[in-house]
Protein backbone atom coordinates (compact mmCIF):
# COMPACT_ATOMS: atom_id res chain seq x y z
CA UNK A 1 0.00 0.00 0.00
CA UNK A 2 1.66 3.19 -1.14
CA UNK A 3 -0.21 6.10 0.40
CA UNK A 4 -0.22 9.52 -1.24
CA UNK A 5 -1.00 12.31 1.15
CA UNK A 6 1.17 15.18 -0.09
CA UNK A 7 -1.49 16.34 -2.50
CA UNK A 8 -3.99 16.89 0.28
CA UNK A 9 -4.55 20.26 1.92
CA UNK A 10 -2.07 21.87 4.30
CA UNK A 11 0.66 19.29 3.70
CA UNK A 12 3.29 22.05 3.40
CA UNK A 13 3.33 22.92 7.12
CA UNK A 14 6.82 22.01 8.32
CA UNK A 15 8.35 20.88 11.60
CA UNK A 16 10.61 23.30 13.45
CA UNK A 17 13.49 20.87 14.09
CA UNK A 18 13.87 19.08 10.77
CA UNK A 19 11.79 20.99 8.21
CA UNK A 20 9.76 17.85 7.52
CA UNK A 21 6.32 18.40 5.96
CA UNK A 22 4.01 17.39 8.80
CA UNK A 23 1.23 16.25 6.48
CA UNK A 24 3.33 14.26 4.00
CA UNK A 25 2.77 10.72 5.30
CA UNK A 26 3.38 8.75 2.09
CA UNK A 27 7.11 8.87 2.90
CA UNK A 28 6.36 6.44 5.75
CA UNK A 29 4.96 3.76 3.48
CA UNK A 30 7.54 3.23 0.75
CA UNK A 31 7.28 -0.03 -1.23
CA UNK A 32 8.77 -3.12 0.39
CA UNK A 33 12.41 -3.93 -0.39
CA UNK A 34 14.98 -6.44 0.81
CA UNK A 35 17.44 -5.00 3.36
CA UNK A 36 21.12 -5.84 3.91
CA UNK A 37 20.10 -8.95 5.89
CA UNK A 38 17.69 -10.29 3.27
CA UNK A 39 14.63 -9.23 5.27
CA UNK A 40 11.75 -7.71 3.31
CA UNK A 41 10.58 -4.50 4.97
CA UNK A 42 9.44 -0.97 4.25
CA UNK A 43 12.65 1.07 3.92
CA UNK A 44 13.17 4.18 6.01
CA UNK A 45 13.21 7.28 3.81
CA UNK A 46 14.97 10.56 4.70
CA UNK A 47 11.58 12.26 4.89
CA UNK A 48 10.15 9.48 7.05
CA UNK A 49 13.11 9.74 9.42
CA UNK A 50 12.60 13.47 9.90
CA UNK A 51 8.83 13.24 10.20
CA UNK A 52 9.18 10.53 12.86
CA UNK A 53 11.65 12.75 14.74
CA UNK A 54 9.04 15.53 14.79
CA UNK A 55 6.41 13.16 16.19
CA UNK A 56 8.79 11.90 18.87
CA UNK A 57 9.43 15.51 19.89
CA UNK A 58 5.73 16.44 19.87
CA UNK A 59 5.04 13.61 22.31
CA UNK A 60 7.09 15.65 24.83
CA UNK A 61 5.77 19.12 24.07
CA UNK A 62 2.14 18.28 23.17
CA UNK A 63 2.38 21.21 20.76
CA UNK A 64 -0.38 20.05 18.41
CA UNK A 65 -1.09 23.38 16.67
CA UNK A 66 1.30 22.84 13.70
CA UNK A 67 -0.05 19.33 13.22
CA UNK A 68 -3.60 20.69 13.17
CA UNK A 69 -2.59 23.13 10.47
CA UNK A 70 -1.12 20.21 8.52
CA UNK A 71 -4.50 18.45 8.46
CA UNK A 72 -4.24 16.17 11.50
CA UNK A 73 -7.33 15.78 13.72
CA UNK A 74 -8.85 13.60 16.45
CA UNK A 75 -6.18 14.33 19.05
CA UNK A 76 -6.01 12.28 22.25
CA UNK A 77 -3.47 12.67 25.04
CA UNK A 78 -2.82 10.14 27.79
CA UNK A 79 -0.73 11.13 30.83
CA UNK A 80 -0.52 8.40 33.46
CA UNK A 81 -4.06 7.09 33.95
CA UNK A 82 -5.73 10.28 32.70
CA UNK A 83 -7.03 10.41 29.12
CA UNK A 84 -8.01 13.52 27.18
CA UNK A 85 -9.66 12.27 23.99
CA UNK A 86 -11.73 13.25 20.98
CA UNK A 87 -10.36 16.76 20.48
CA UNK A 88 -12.07 17.71 17.24
CA UNK A 89 -10.77 19.79 14.37
CA UNK A 90 -13.80 20.32 12.14
CA UNK A 91 -13.02 21.17 8.55
CA UNK A 92 -15.97 23.57 8.42
CA UNK A 93 -14.51 25.62 11.29
CA UNK A 94 -12.01 28.34 10.59
CA UNK A 95 -8.42 27.63 11.53
CA UNK A 96 -8.53 30.31 14.24
CA UNK A 97 -11.62 28.72 15.78
CA UNK A 98 -10.00 25.29 15.75
CA UNK A 99 -6.81 26.55 17.40
CA UNK A 100 -8.74 28.46 20.06
CA UNK A 101 -10.83 25.39 20.81
CA UNK A 102 -7.77 23.23 21.38
CA UNK A 103 -5.27 25.64 22.92
CA UNK A 104 -7.98 26.92 25.23
CA UNK A 105 -9.01 23.42 26.27
CA UNK A 106 -8.66 23.07 30.03
CA UNK A 107 -8.23 19.33 29.66
CA UNK A 108 -5.26 19.66 27.32
CA UNK A 109 -3.71 22.30 29.56
CA UNK A 110 -4.03 19.94 32.49
CA UNK A 111 -2.35 17.18 30.49
CA UNK A 112 0.62 19.44 29.79
CA UNK A 113 0.81 20.41 33.45
CA UNK A 114 0.66 16.77 34.55
CA UNK A 115 3.69 15.90 32.41
CA UNK A 116 5.70 18.57 34.26
CA UNK A 117 4.25 18.10 37.75
CA UNK A 118 6.56 19.60 40.40
CA UNK A 119 4.22 19.88 43.39
CA UNK A 120 6.01 18.00 46.23
CA UNK A 121 2.80 16.41 47.53
CA UNK A 122 1.78 15.24 44.05
CA UNK A 123 5.30 13.92 43.47
CA UNK A 124 5.12 11.78 46.60
CA UNK A 125 1.60 10.63 45.73
CA UNK A 126 2.75 9.68 42.24
CA UNK A 127 5.77 7.83 43.61
CA UNK A 128 3.64 5.83 46.04
CA UNK A 129 1.36 4.87 43.18
CA UNK A 130 4.33 3.32 41.32
CA UNK A 131 5.30 0.90 44.06
CA UNK A 132 3.07 -1.88 42.76
CA UNK A 133 2.85 -1.10 39.06
CA UNK A 134 4.07 1.57 36.64
CA UNK A 135 1.33 3.71 35.09
CA UNK A 136 3.34 6.71 33.92
CA UNK A 137 2.60 6.12 30.23
CA UNK A 138 2.51 9.31 28.16
CA UNK A 139 1.23 9.24 24.58
CA UNK A 140 -0.43 11.39 21.94
CA UNK A 141 -2.73 9.92 19.27
CA UNK A 142 -4.06 11.64 16.12
CA UNK A 143 -5.35 10.82 12.64
CA UNK A 144 -5.16 12.27 9.15
CA UNK A 145 -6.93 11.46 5.88
CA UNK A 146 -4.78 9.95 3.18
CA UNK A 147 -5.56 9.42 -0.50
CA UNK A 148 -8.21 7.09 -1.87
CA UNK A 149 -10.33 7.04 1.28
CA UNK A 150 -7.55 5.88 3.57
CA UNK A 151 -6.38 7.22 6.94
CA UNK A 152 -3.10 7.31 8.88
CA UNK A 153 -3.33 6.98 12.65
CA UNK A 154 -0.24 8.29 14.49
CA UNK A 155 0.86 7.41 18.02
CA UNK A 156 3.74 9.29 19.63
CA UNK A 157 5.05 7.74 22.85
CA UNK A 158 6.85 10.14 25.19
CA UNK A 159 10.12 9.18 26.86
CA UNK A 160 10.94 9.42 30.54
CA UNK A 161 9.62 12.68 31.98
CA UNK A 162 11.06 15.18 34.43
CA UNK A 163 9.22 13.80 37.47
CA UNK A 164 11.61 11.62 39.47
CA UNK A 165 9.12 8.73 39.69
CA UNK A 166 8.93 8.60 35.88
CA UNK A 167 12.19 6.67 36.19
CA UNK A 168 10.71 3.88 38.31
CA UNK A 169 9.45 1.88 35.32
CA UNK A 170 12.90 1.99 33.68
CA UNK A 171 14.37 0.14 36.64
CA UNK A 172 11.81 -2.66 36.72
CA UNK A 173 14.44 -4.81 35.05
CA UNK A 174 12.87 -8.19 35.74
CA UNK A 175 10.72 -9.70 33.00
CA UNK A 176 6.98 -10.16 32.39
CA UNK A 177 5.93 -12.47 29.55
CA UNK A 178 9.42 -12.20 28.11
CA UNK A 179 9.56 -8.39 28.19
CA UNK A 180 11.18 -5.76 30.38
CA UNK A 181 8.58 -5.54 33.14
CA UNK A 182 8.44 -1.76 33.40
CA UNK A 183 8.02 -1.22 29.66
CA UNK A 184 5.41 -3.98 29.54
CA UNK A 185 3.38 -2.34 32.32
CA UNK A 186 3.46 1.04 30.57
CA UNK A 187 2.27 -0.61 27.35
CA UNK A 188 -0.61 -2.29 29.15
CA UNK A 189 -1.61 1.09 30.62
CA UNK A 190 -1.99 2.38 27.05
CA UNK A 191 -3.79 -0.72 25.77
CA UNK A 192 -6.41 -0.39 28.52
CA UNK A 193 -7.64 2.84 26.88
CA UNK A 194 -8.01 1.54 23.30
CA UNK A 195 -11.81 1.44 23.63
CA UNK A 196 -11.88 4.98 25.06
CA UNK A 197 -9.66 6.78 22.51
CA UNK A 198 -12.10 8.53 20.15
CA UNK A 199 -11.85 9.70 16.54
CA UNK A 200 -14.90 11.96 16.03
CA UNK A 201 -13.76 13.68 12.82
CA UNK A 202 -12.77 10.38 11.21
CA UNK A 203 -16.07 8.84 12.31
CA UNK A 204 -17.95 11.72 10.71
CA UNK A 205 -16.01 11.28 7.46
CA UNK A 206 -16.98 7.60 7.41
CA UNK A 207 -20.62 8.21 8.33
CA UNK A 208 -20.26 6.51 11.74
CA UNK A 209 -21.74 7.59 15.04
CA UNK A 210 -18.61 6.57 16.95
CA UNK A 211 -15.10 5.33 16.19
CA UNK A 212 -12.47 4.20 18.72
CA UNK A 213 -8.88 3.02 18.46
CA UNK A 214 -10.15 -0.47 19.26
CA UNK A 215 -12.46 -0.31 16.23
CA UNK A 216 -9.62 0.84 14.01
CA UNK A 217 -7.30 -1.95 15.17
CA UNK A 218 -9.98 -4.53 14.40
CA UNK A 219 -10.23 -3.30 10.82
CA UNK A 220 -6.43 -3.24 10.58
CA UNK A 221 -6.48 -7.03 10.99
CA UNK A 222 -7.52 -7.18 7.32
CA UNK A 223 -5.05 -6.84 4.46
CA UNK A 224 -7.14 -4.17 2.71
CA UNK A 225 -7.68 -2.02 5.81
CA UNK A 226 -8.38 1.65 5.23
CA UNK A 227 -6.18 2.43 8.24
CA UNK A 228 -2.41 2.38 8.72
CA UNK A 229 -0.67 2.93 12.05
CA UNK A 230 2.51 5.00 12.37
CA UNK A 231 4.41 5.18 15.67
CA UNK A 232 7.42 7.10 16.97
CA UNK A 233 9.08 7.67 20.31
CA UNK A 234 12.29 8.52 22.12
CA UNK A 235 13.96 6.47 24.86
CA UNK A 236 11.27 4.97 27.09
CA UNK A 237 8.74 5.94 24.41
CA UNK A 238 10.67 3.94 21.80
CA UNK A 239 10.67 0.98 24.19
CA UNK A 240 6.88 1.12 24.62
CA UNK A 241 6.57 1.39 20.83
CA UNK A 242 8.34 -1.97 20.46
CA UNK A 243 6.25 -3.79 23.04
CA UNK A 244 3.06 -2.32 21.56
CA UNK A 245 4.13 -3.40 18.06
CA UNK A 246 4.59 -6.96 19.31
CA UNK A 247 1.09 -6.81 20.83
CA UNK A 248 -0.37 -5.64 17.50
CA UNK A 249 1.39 -8.25 15.40
CA UNK A 250 1.39 -11.34 17.61
CA UNK A 251 -1.62 -10.84 19.88
CA UNK A 252 -3.99 -9.06 17.48
CA UNK A 253 -2.78 -10.59 14.23
CA UNK A 254 -2.45 -7.25 12.41
CA UNK A 255 -0.45 -7.62 9.16
CA UNK A 256 2.96 -5.96 9.24
CA UNK A 257 2.16 -3.93 6.13
CA UNK A 258 -0.38 -1.93 8.15
CA UNK A 259 2.18 -0.82 10.79
CA UNK A 260 5.37 1.27 10.74
CA UNK A 261 7.42 2.77 13.56
CA UNK A 262 10.65 4.69 14.10
CA UNK A 263 12.35 5.04 17.47
CA UNK A 264 15.23 7.19 18.72
CA UNK A 265 17.61 6.16 21.53
CA UNK A 266 15.60 2.96 21.89
CA UNK A 267 16.38 0.64 24.81
CA UNK A 268 16.26 -3.12 24.39
CA UNK A 269 12.92 -4.61 25.45
CA UNK A 270 12.79 -8.39 24.94
CA UNK A 271 14.43 -11.44 26.47
CA UNK A 272 15.91 -14.42 24.67
CA UNK A 273 12.73 -16.49 24.82
CA UNK A 274 10.34 -14.31 22.81
CA UNK A 275 9.69 -13.44 19.16
CA UNK A 276 12.60 -15.13 17.41
CA UNK A 277 11.55 -13.26 14.25
CA UNK A 278 11.59 -9.86 15.97
CA UNK A 279 14.33 -8.62 13.64
CA UNK A 280 11.74 -8.53 10.87
CA UNK A 281 9.30 -6.28 12.72
CA UNK A 282 8.29 -3.09 10.82
CA UNK A 283 10.35 -0.86 13.11
CA UNK A 284 13.55 1.18 12.73
CA UNK A 285 15.74 2.48 15.54
CA UNK A 286 18.24 5.34 15.36
CA UNK A 287 20.98 4.65 17.91
CA UNK A 288 24.02 6.63 19.05
CA UNK A 289 26.94 4.28 19.78
CA UNK A 290 27.94 6.54 22.71
CA UNK A 291 24.44 6.20 24.21
CA UNK A 292 24.50 3.70 27.08
CA UNK A 293 20.70 3.65 27.36
CA UNK A 294 20.39 1.93 23.98
CA UNK A 295 22.43 -0.98 25.36
CA UNK A 296 20.15 -1.47 28.36
CA UNK A 297 16.63 -2.57 29.17
CA UNK A 298 16.46 -6.25 28.35
CA UNK A 299 18.43 -8.21 25.74
CA UNK A 300 17.36 -7.13 22.24
CA UNK A 301 15.49 -4.64 20.05
CA UNK A 302 12.67 -5.51 17.67
CA UNK A 303 13.21 -4.36 14.09
CA UNK A 304 16.16 -2.82 12.22
CA UNK A 305 18.76 -0.84 14.19
CA UNK A 306 20.72 2.00 12.53
CA UNK A 307 23.74 3.00 14.61
CA UNK A 308 25.88 6.12 14.37
CA UNK A 309 29.44 6.05 15.75
CA UNK A 310 30.44 9.58 16.84
CA UNK A 311 33.80 11.21 16.24
CA UNK A 312 35.37 13.85 18.48
CA UNK A 313 33.97 16.74 16.47
CA UNK A 314 30.45 15.38 16.91
CA UNK A 315 31.01 15.02 20.68
CA UNK A 316 32.26 18.60 20.92
CA UNK A 317 29.22 19.93 19.07
CA UNK A 318 26.49 17.75 20.56
CA UNK A 319 27.36 16.92 24.17
CA UNK A 320 28.36 20.22 25.74
CA UNK A 321 30.85 18.55 28.06
CA UNK A 322 32.87 20.66 30.46
CA UNK A 323 36.46 21.17 29.35
CA UNK A 324 37.86 21.69 32.83
CA UNK A 325 40.74 19.31 33.52
CA UNK A 326 39.13 17.83 36.64
CA UNK A 327 35.91 17.08 34.78
CA UNK A 328 37.78 15.54 31.85
CA UNK A 329 39.73 13.33 34.25
CA UNK A 330 36.51 12.24 35.98
CA UNK A 331 34.93 11.36 32.63
CA UNK A 332 38.00 9.33 31.72
CA UNK A 333 37.72 7.44 35.01
CA UNK A 334 34.01 6.87 34.47
CA UNK A 335 34.72 5.61 30.95
CA UNK A 336 36.62 2.65 32.39
CA UNK A 337 33.28 1.47 33.70
CA UNK A 338 31.00 2.57 30.88
CA UNK A 339 33.12 0.93 28.17
CA UNK A 340 32.46 -2.37 29.90
CA UNK A 341 28.69 -1.91 29.47
CA UNK A 342 27.58 -3.54 26.23
CA UNK A 343 24.15 -4.85 27.29
CA UNK A 344 21.82 -5.09 30.27
CA UNK A 345 23.67 -7.94 32.05
CA UNK A 346 26.99 -6.06 31.85
CA UNK A 347 25.23 -2.87 33.06
CA UNK A 348 23.85 -4.72 36.08
CA UNK A 349 27.27 -6.20 36.83
CA UNK A 350 29.11 -2.88 36.43
CA UNK A 351 26.74 -0.87 38.60
CA UNK A 352 26.62 -3.61 41.24
CA UNK A 353 30.39 -3.25 41.48
CA UNK A 354 30.28 0.55 41.56
CA UNK A 355 27.51 0.80 44.18
CA UNK A 356 29.21 -1.83 46.32
CA UNK A 357 32.41 0.24 46.36
CA UNK A 358 30.44 3.41 47.16
CA UNK A 359 28.70 1.49 49.95
CA UNK A 360 32.07 0.41 51.35
CA UNK A 361 34.04 3.62 50.84
CA UNK A 362 31.54 6.45 51.46
CA UNK A 363 29.87 7.31 54.73
CA UNK A 364 26.33 8.66 55.08
CA UNK A 365 27.88 12.08 55.64
CA UNK A 366 29.83 11.80 52.40
CA UNK A 367 26.66 10.84 50.58
CA UNK A 368 24.42 13.51 52.07
CA UNK A 369 26.76 16.19 53.29
CA UNK A 370 27.55 19.62 51.91
CA UNK A 371 28.01 20.72 48.34
CA UNK A 372 29.64 17.43 47.28
CA UNK A 373 26.88 15.10 48.50
CA UNK A 374 24.07 13.44 46.63
CA UNK A 375 21.52 15.92 47.94
CA UNK A 376 23.17 18.68 45.91
CA UNK A 377 22.08 16.91 42.71
CA UNK A 378 18.46 17.05 41.54
CA UNK A 379 16.47 14.83 41.27
CA UNK A 380 18.64 12.53 43.39
CA UNK A 381 17.78 14.67 46.42
CA UNK A 382 14.08 13.84 45.96
CA UNK A 383 14.78 10.14 45.45
CA UNK A 384 16.75 9.84 48.68
CA UNK A 385 14.32 12.04 50.57
CA UNK A 386 11.57 9.68 49.46
CA UNK A 387 13.71 6.77 50.66
CA UNK A 388 13.89 8.33 54.11
CA UNK A 389 17.50 9.57 53.83
CA UNK A 390 18.82 6.09 54.68
CA UNK A 391 21.60 6.17 52.16
CA UNK A 392 23.38 2.91 52.86
CA UNK A 393 20.17 0.98 53.32
CA UNK A 394 18.95 2.30 49.96
CA UNK A 395 22.22 1.42 48.23
CA UNK A 396 22.10 -2.06 49.75
CA UNK A 397 18.58 -2.58 48.44
CA UNK A 398 19.65 -1.37 44.99
CA UNK A 399 22.57 -3.82 44.92
CA UNK A 400 20.32 -6.72 45.87
CA UNK A 401 17.75 -5.67 43.30
CA UNK A 402 20.38 -5.60 40.53
CA UNK A 403 21.54 -9.08 41.45
CA UNK A 404 17.96 -10.36 41.47
CA UNK A 405 17.22 -8.70 38.11
CA UNK A 406 20.35 -10.26 36.62
CA UNK A 407 19.26 -13.68 37.82
CA UNK A 408 15.77 -13.21 36.38
CA UNK A 409 17.04 -11.97 33.01
CA UNK A 410 20.01 -14.28 32.42
CA UNK A 411 18.89 -17.35 34.35
CA UNK A 412 21.97 -17.61 36.58
CA UNK A 413 23.69 -15.77 39.39
CA UNK A 414 25.97 -12.81 38.73
CA UNK A 415 29.64 -13.79 38.45
CA UNK A 416 31.22 -12.67 41.74
CA UNK A 417 34.74 -12.88 40.32
CA UNK A 418 33.73 -10.43 37.61
CA UNK A 419 32.14 -8.11 40.17
CA UNK A 420 35.33 -8.21 42.26
CA UNK A 421 37.47 -7.40 39.21
CA UNK A 422 35.33 -4.36 38.41
CA UNK A 423 35.31 -3.26 42.05
CA UNK A 424 39.11 -3.24 42.03
CA UNK A 425 39.01 -0.99 38.97
CA UNK A 426 36.41 1.36 40.50
CA UNK A 427 37.88 1.71 43.96
CA UNK A 428 40.74 4.14 43.21
CA UNK A 429 38.55 6.81 41.61
CA UNK A 430 35.69 6.31 44.10
CA UNK A 431 38.23 6.95 46.86
CA UNK A 432 39.86 9.95 45.18
CA UNK A 433 36.96 11.73 43.47
CA UNK A 434 34.17 13.54 45.36
CA UNK A 435 30.88 11.74 44.92
CA UNK A 436 29.23 14.68 43.18
CA UNK A 437 31.99 14.87 40.55
CA UNK A 438 31.90 11.10 40.07
CA UNK A 439 28.15 11.14 39.50
CA UNK A 440 28.51 14.19 37.26
CA UNK A 441 30.97 12.26 35.10
CA UNK A 442 28.55 9.33 34.88
CA UNK A 443 25.76 11.79 34.02
CA UNK A 444 27.92 13.20 31.20
CA UNK A 445 28.37 9.69 29.84
CA UNK A 446 24.64 8.93 30.11
CA UNK A 447 22.53 11.98 29.30
CA UNK A 448 24.13 14.17 26.55
CA UNK A 449 24.64 11.22 24.16
CA UNK A 450 21.01 10.25 24.84
CA UNK A 451 19.34 13.63 24.31
CA UNK A 452 16.75 14.04 21.54
CA UNK A 453 17.08 17.81 21.23
CA UNK A 454 17.54 20.89 23.41
CA UNK A 455 17.39 24.62 23.01
CA UNK A 456 21.13 25.30 22.81
CA UNK A 457 23.09 22.37 21.37
CA UNK A 458 20.10 20.78 19.58
CA UNK A 459 20.93 17.38 21.04
CA UNK A 460 22.76 14.29 19.87
CA UNK A 461 19.85 12.74 17.99
CA UNK A 462 18.91 16.01 16.30
CA UNK A 463 22.43 16.16 14.88
CA UNK A 464 22.35 12.51 13.79
CA UNK A 465 19.03 13.01 11.97
CA UNK A 466 19.88 16.34 10.37
CA UNK A 467 23.62 16.07 9.80
CA UNK A 468 24.87 12.46 10.04
CA UNK A 469 22.08 10.28 8.66
CA UNK A 470 24.37 9.12 5.85
CA UNK A 471 26.65 7.41 8.40
CA UNK A 472 24.24 4.92 9.96
CA UNK A 473 25.36 1.31 10.10
CA UNK A 474 22.56 -1.29 10.20
CA UNK A 475 22.37 -4.25 12.54
CA UNK A 476 19.75 -6.72 13.70
CA UNK A 477 19.60 -8.92 16.76
CA UNK A 478 20.22 -12.58 16.03
CA UNK A 479 19.13 -15.27 18.46
CA UNK A 480 21.46 -18.12 19.30
CA UNK A 481 20.39 -21.64 20.31
CA UNK A 482 22.19 -21.56 23.66
CA UNK A 483 23.56 -18.00 23.98
CA UNK A 484 22.07 -14.53 24.51
CA UNK A 485 21.05 -12.56 21.38
CA UNK A 486 23.93 -10.87 19.58
CA UNK A 487 24.21 -8.04 17.04
CA UNK A 488 24.67 -8.88 13.38
CA UNK A 489 26.08 -5.85 11.55
CA UNK A 490 25.92 -5.02 7.85
CA UNK A 491 29.17 -4.18 6.13
CA UNK A 492 27.99 -0.92 4.60
CA UNK A 493 26.20 2.19 5.77
CA UNK A 494 22.43 2.27 5.43
CA UNK A 495 21.20 3.39 2.01
CA UNK A 496 18.07 5.49 2.27
CA UNK A 497 15.33 4.81 -0.24
CA UNK A 498 13.54 7.72 -1.88
CA UNK A 499 9.86 7.13 -2.72
CA UNK A 500 8.86 7.26 -6.41
CA UNK A 501 7.91 10.71 -7.73
CA UNK A 502 4.50 11.83 -6.57
CA UNK A 503 1.67 11.82 -9.06
CA UNK A 504 -0.06 15.20 -9.48
CA UNK A 505 -2.54 15.97 -6.75
CA UNK A 506 -6.20 16.06 -7.68
CA UNK A 507 -8.21 19.18 -6.85
CA UNK A 508 -9.82 19.09 -3.42
CA UNK A 509 -13.35 18.99 -4.88
CA UNK A 510 -12.56 15.79 -6.75
CA UNK A 511 -11.17 13.79 -3.83
CA UNK A 512 -12.39 10.20 -3.85
CA UNK A 513 -14.97 9.75 -1.08
CA UNK A 514 -14.38 7.10 1.59
CA UNK A 515 -15.41 3.61 0.53
CA UNK A 516 -18.36 2.39 2.58
CA UNK A 517 -17.31 -0.87 4.06
CA UNK A 518 -18.48 -2.66 7.18
CA UNK A 519 -16.72 -1.75 10.37
CA UNK A 520 -17.66 -2.94 13.83
CA UNK A 521 -18.17 -0.08 16.26
CA UNK A 522 -19.64 0.36 19.69
CA UNK A 523 -22.84 2.37 19.46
Amino acid sequence: MSQRTDGLDNAGIRGVLTGAALGATDCLFAPYASDAFGISRRPLTPEGLKLSFELARMAYTLDIEPWMRAGWADFSVQVDNQLTTGIKARENDSFAERVRAVIGSLRLTRARMAVREHNPLMQVTGALRQRAESDTIKAVVMARPAAEGRFVVAVGFMGTGTRFYDWFSNFRLDTADGFHKGFSQLTQAFIKNEKEILFPDTAEALGLSKLTLSDILREMQTENSRFSLWMAGHSQGAAVMQVYCDYLLRRMGIPQRNVFGCGFASPTVAGNDIAADGAGYPLCHILNADDLITRMGSLKHFGLCLQYSPDERFRDLAYGWSRQAADRDARRDAERLTLYITDTPSFLTAFTALLTVVFQEKSDDAIFGGSEGLLSIAPIDRVFSFAGRKAKETLGNMIEYMRRSYRDLVGREMDDAEVTFLMDGCRPFVQSVPLKRLLGALYDRLYPPHSLYNSTENGAYWRIVNERSGELRPFVWQDGPSAPPHRRYAREYYTFQTPPPMRPARPQARRVPPRRRAIHVRR
